[in-house]
């Protein structure tokens, strides 16, 4: 067991491949608390709060249903 860590521990490519699956697995792991808080939409997966939502001011919805326009038809 200790041949294959040291091994493994060599090889810097599958050390930086271990990194990213468990960078992965923590995101999926801790999704519920990033959109409970508020970082990440539950609807769309962007960011909450950026320059079309600034704080203080009414929610848009960018992915609300667009209203009919009138006067087409």
């Amino acid at each position: 067991m200790g041949d294959a860590i040291r091994l493994f521990r060599r090889n810097r490519l599958a050390v930086w491949g271990l990194a990213v699956i468990l960078f992965f697995f923590f995101m999926a792991i801790s999704a519920p608390f990033w959109t409970y808080v508020g970082l990440i939409d539950q609807k769309s997966g962007f960011a909450s709060v950026h320059i079309v939502n600034p704080p203080g001011l009414e929610r848009v919805d960018p992915l609300q249903t667009p209203a009919p326009v009138l006067g087409k038809g």
